[in-house]
């Protein structure tokens, strides 16, 4: 479906522009979407690297498979959809979790497939729906091993809704992580109060982006005893050495007693403030708003009926918001950088009492000047979640969370000390040993750099030597079978993009491995651009690398290769 903007669109910084009515949905390799469609709805599905089945099952409105209703015809057992259905993340339990809310049986279910190993990158299939029905979309495929060449690989899906006022400012709550304790919804200018108990998580999600939230979080055991002992954003970021904590060893809320209140687990956006107040009344009114909601007063209203003292002010944890202290010793701020879906995974640490708003704030850009809603989950101590930011290779790409390495069973073992690079948690550096110890067993010894974040394409067909001889400035053709050549990858007017290795694995067959993910987007646009008979698949998800170095590495290599 190609755009069709107009002046008169909104543009929302760091979202898609997308034409009225369509609505956009990846289909992950190896996943499942569950999308539900009205009469007439018009669905595009794109096989956007190529060589990827999808496989189709559609229920009508009363529930009962009917492949028909998209004009499709019911061949298979869904297989592969129920092996992932079958599986225990987070993804499958979400489309387990809607499945069963509408008691939909995928066990007597037929399937269709579309596209299969020899379709073009890019290539579309448009359907329409005939009636209300629930359909599931998958992008089946196996862990590949080393020397294939085929990875599962995403779908897009873009439906364009024939019921434009039906969707419209309607907030798309996201699916649950797991089954929910308890579900708070946060209407827009105002705040809600909550207990949570140790160990429980709270989620904070941004239903329609750009939008903040102040949170409070008091230790419940002494507010029983009349002594209020909530975040305090000065002891935090003195223990934690940042602007605020995140996801990984420095991820902790602390009290004025220096106790630790809650835990961050996971962070989609990364961009919040511990500076500034909560919005107050004075701010409103030094402005000229005299009488504007605020998010002080909203927290003081809610939490009051646990004996908390009202403030003018309360030095709350500003979720979401743009703000930053520069170099001219200034705290400046901007729109909020949340889109819509992201959120905040806590951990409480004590049991909590707790207060979240939407902030009313519309006489400034902190919310897009248009106040939303947000919404709050709280998750059963039971769980477990991995510890996650989101990953971008563009600022409208779907974020990806932090993966374990194929080594992190391992390396985890031998320290805590782990930071996101590319998407991926490596080690920092090794408990009992340092950075000097550790360079210089890299100069005198041996040592292993866990590379699984490197990104691997694998370029297959007829036009693959042609491609690479094109993208890179290593001489492709001289080039052997198994042979391995460390090169450059440059814009036309010999700008450079990534440094990497190529790998030929056969006459036709190549593996380009580099350091960033854009590389495998150059390459598709090349083949376009060319009209290559070529597909460039993503295989960095499926294949993880380790790096031996040092004097003694060849030593270490020989007992095992």
């Amino acid at each position: 479906m190609d755009k069709n903007l107009t002046s008169m669109d909104i543009r929302d910084p760091g979202l898609r522009s997308l034409p009225p009515r369509v609505e956009r949905y990846l289909v992950k390799g190896g996943g499942l979407s569950v999308v539900s469609l009205d009469p007439d709805d018009k669905i595009e599905i794109i096989d956007t690297e190529g060589k990827q089945k999808c496989e189709i099952i559609v229920f009508n409105k009363d529930g009962k498979p009917d492949c028909s209703l998209l004009g499709l015809k019911e061949k298979d057992d869904p297989k592969n959809i129920k092996k992932i259905l079958s599986d225990k993340n987070e993804s499958a339990f979400q489309a387990a979790s809607v499945l069963k809310k509408r008691n939909l049986d995928v066990g007597k279910a037929k399937a269709s497939i579309l596209f299969s190993e020899d379709s073009e990158a890019g290539e579309k299939v448009n359907l329409v729906s005939k009636d209300k029905c629930t359909c599931i979309f998958s992008a089946p495929g196996n862990a590949i091993k080393i020397d294939e060449l085929n990875p599962p690989t995403d779908l897009l899906l873009m439906i364009k809704r024939s019921k434009p006022d039906k969707y419209k400012d309607k907030p798309n709550i996201p699916e649950p992580l797991v089954d929910p304790l308890n579900e708070i919804f946060v209407e827009r200018r105002t705040a809600s109060e909550y207990q949570v108990k140790k160990g429980d998580y709270i989620q904070v999600i941004n239903l329609f982006g750009r939008q903040c939230s102040d949170f409070l979080a008091f230790d419940t055991a002494k507010l029983e005893k009349g002594i209020e002992r909530g975040l305090d954003p000065t002891t935090t970021r003195t223990f934690m050495g940042a602007l605020y904590p995140g996801p990984g060893l420095f991820s902790k809320f602390f009290n004025i007693d220096h106790d630790p209140m809650i835990e961050v687990v996971r962070d989609t956006v990364g961009r919040h403030d511990t500076f500034n107040l909560a919005c107050t009344a004075k701010y409103y009114e030094d402005a000229g708003y005299f009488g504007h909601p605020n998010c002080s007063d909203n927290l003081s209203n809610v939490m009051e009926k646990y004996g908390i003292e009202k403030r003018k002010g309360w030095p709350a944890i500003n979720l979401f918001f743009n703000t930053v202290a520069n170099t001219q010793n200034a705290v400046i701020g901007g729109e909020s950088w949340a889109r819509p879906g992201d959120y905040v995974l806590f951990r409480a640490l004590k049991d909590l009492t707790c207060g979240t708003t939407a902030c009313p704030s519309d006489i400034d850009d902190c919310n897009g000047w248009d106040p939303t809603d947000i919404f709050v989950r709280v998750y059963d101590k039971k769980k477990k979640f991995s510890k996650a930011v989101a990953f971008r290779m563009k600022t409208d790409s779907e974020p990806k969370l932090t993966q374990e390495t194929g080594f992190h069973i391992r390396t985890s073992k031998l320290t805590r000390n782990f930071i996101d690079y590319n998407g991926y948690w490596l080690a920092n550096n090794y408990t009992n040993y340092g950075t000097i110890k550790e360079y210089t067993a890299c100069r005198e010894k041996a040592i292993a750099i866990d590379l699984s974040p490197l990104r691997k394409f694998e370029i297959v067909g007829p036009d693959s030597e042609s491609l690479m001889q094109y993208a890179l400035t290593r001489n492709i053709k001289k080039l052997s079978i198994g042979q391995v050549s460390y090169s450059a990858m440059c814009y036309d007017n010999g700008c450079m993009i990534d440094d990497g290795t190529i790998f030929r694995l056969g006459k036709d067959n190549f593996r380009w491995v580099g350091g960033q993910e854009y590389g495998g987007t150059w390459l598709r646009e090349l083949a376009k651009k060319k009209k290559y008979k070529v597909w460039v698949k993503s295989s960095t998800d499926q294949i993880h690398n380790i790096s031996v170095r040092g004097p003694n590495s060849r030593k270490i290599l020989e007992k095992f290769i």
